[in-house]
């Protein structure tokens, strides 16, 4: 069995910025593409930046990640 980790990226190289998926320049669109046979679990992983973040925060950033994934068919 396979595992798929997500994780979107903003900002430059060495800045650190994980945001929910979707905020970032990762291009999931051609990721998804790719993997179209895929049925594996995935997990996401969100490091909105370096620094504390309220549980709102935090949630909302899920919560986006959540609807992102939805929104390319996938049953989360």
């Amino acid at each position: 069995m396979s595992f798929m980790h997500l994780k979107d990226k903003a900002g430059k190289d060495n800045e650190w910025s994980f945001p929910a998926l979707g905020d970032g320049s990762i291009d999931f669109k051609k990721i998804f593409k790719s993997i179209t046979d895929y049925e594996g679990p995935m997990s996401i992983e969100i490091e909105i930046s370096q620094g504390q973040h309220s549980l709102e925060e935090v949630n909302s950033a899920y919560k986006k990640s959540f609807d992102f994934m939805k929104s390319y068919g996938f049953d989360v």
